[in-house]
């Protein structure tokens, strides 16, 4: 993660290292309660839920969301 101002505007940038994600996964990711194939049969817990609650709080603040 990173974090730095560019023209009075706070800009975050946040990187994973974790399984890894096709590319249908990445154009999907957002979608709400989307859990990737590897992930459900892997067992991994979670909801789908996690990045478009960050996604709507960003836009909420009138950021600009980019993935």
């Amino acid at each position: 993660m990173s974090a730095s101002s560019s023209n009075g505007v706070a800009v975050l940038e946040i990187a994973d290292t974790g399984m890894g994600l096709s590319q249908e996964d990445q154009a999907r990711v957002f979608e709400r309660f989307y859990r990737s194939i590897e992930a459900n049969e892997r067992s991994t817990q979670g909801t789908g839920l996690g990045l478009p609650i960050v996604k709507a709080i960003v836009e909420a603040h009138g950021g600009l969301f980019v993935a």
